[in-house]
């Protein structure tokens, strides 16, 4: 029986002071941790090392990650558990989207790829 899977937003913070390829690694477990248990990975952006507003475990820089992904219910208490058991994770933030935000988005995307279309064609020339 396939269970019941909702969309759902995560975004972390991991400490900037890593090398990029430890980033990497922990960016790596994050996407496995959803993949298995159930999860499919939707949109995945790295927004970089960023300034942080307030100071976070004496830091003051961090490396933002954020994932779109499906997954059951259940998942998501593994991951934040994930989250806080990882030391160089300093923040997260995990939403449920709900189905109006998703119809929305989808027909805003729609719009959007209509114009798009509309700039591409060709228009006739003007009469002189």
């Amino acid at each position: 029986m396939e269970r019941e899977q909702s969309t759902y937003e995560t975004t972390f913070i991991v400490n900037a002071t890593l090398e990029d390829t430890q980033v990497d690694v922990i960016i790596e477990k994050v996407k496995e941790l959803i993949t298995k248990n159930g999860g499919q990975i939707l949109a995945a952006e790295k927004w970089g090392r960023k300034r942080l507003t307030y100071t976070i475990r004496k830091k003051n820089n961090g490396f933002y990650m954020f994932f779109e992904f499906k997954a059951p219910g259940d998942a998501i208490a593994k991951l934040e558990r994930h989250y806080q058991l990882e030391e160089q994770i300093l923040r997260y933030l995990t939403v449920k989207l709900d189905k109006k935000a998703l119809k929305a988005r989808a027909a805003k995307l729609a719009a959007a790829a209509a114009l798009a279309v509309a700039a591409e064609e060709p228009q006739p020339a003007p009469a002189q």
